[in-house]
């Protein structure tokens, strides 16, 4: 902006992002937005100047060419440095098979660490500090919507954490937001004790067929 707008075309900019409307619309947005929104002017600055501080220009240019590869590495630089990345968490590739005739698997996804710690913040029974510590021990997922039959629908969240504390650490954070989601769901144990699912259903029925699917008890 500074080598094509002009000093009157910044200052119109700059106030114009600091208006009272600007504001308020920020201030309405579903907060998955408005943080995600912020996440790169934010978080984002703070990673590069730990870069800068710690390497040089040369450690931000050298970050160009060796992105981060998750939301955790930005949230912790140190992570980055070190070159710890996401976990794989894969859902089945047959999910929509097992599920049966009429389902497919109609969106799938990551969350990272930031995007679940945004979902946790919505929990009335938690601090931003309680939720962001809570998934301060990410290491990795993955989200699918299924879409079945006569509306049915379920939603399957795979975590796995660094330790077995950081899973513990998960589950009453994540616990009073599973009621909230539109249909009736759980919070399960997976393969060890690291990994947990957040499981929803549009009923109960579909809910049992998805835990089932996944070969999830509970």
């Amino acid at each position: 902006m500074i080598q094509n707008l002009s000093a009157a075309e910044l200052q119109e900019l700059v106030a114009a992002s600091s208006s009272d409307e600007s504001s308020t619309i920020v201030a309405t947005m579903p907060p998955i937005l408005r943080e995600s929104l912020l996440f790169p002017y934010t978080t984002g600055l703070a990673f590069v100047q730990s870069l800068q501080n710690s390497g040089g220009w040369a450690a931000v240019d050298a970050a160009f060419k060796n992105p981060p590869s998750s939301t955790e590495q930005i949230l912790h630089p140190e992570k980055y440095t070190a070159g710890e990345g996401p976990v794989a968490a894969d859902l089945p590739t047959d999910l929509a098979t097992r599920l049966g005739a009429g389902w497919k698997v109609a969106y799938q996804d990551a969350f990272g660490e930031f995007q679940l710690a945004v979902w946790l913040r919505g929990s009335p029974a938690a601090s931003p500090a309680s939720a962001n510590a809570a998934a301060a021990g990410w290491g990795g997922d993955r989200v699918a919507l299924v879409e079945g039959p006569n509306g049915a629908w379920g939603v399957a969240l795979r975590t796995i954490w660094d330790t077995d504390a950081d899973a513990a650490a998960f589950d009453p954070a994540a616990t009073p937001l599973i009621s909230t989601m539109g249909g009736p769901g759980a919070l399960l144990p997976g393969a060890g004790g690291r990994e947990r699912w957040v499981v929803i259903g549009s009923d109960a029925a579909s809910l049992q067929l998805l835990g089932s699917a996944l070969g999830l008890a509970g």
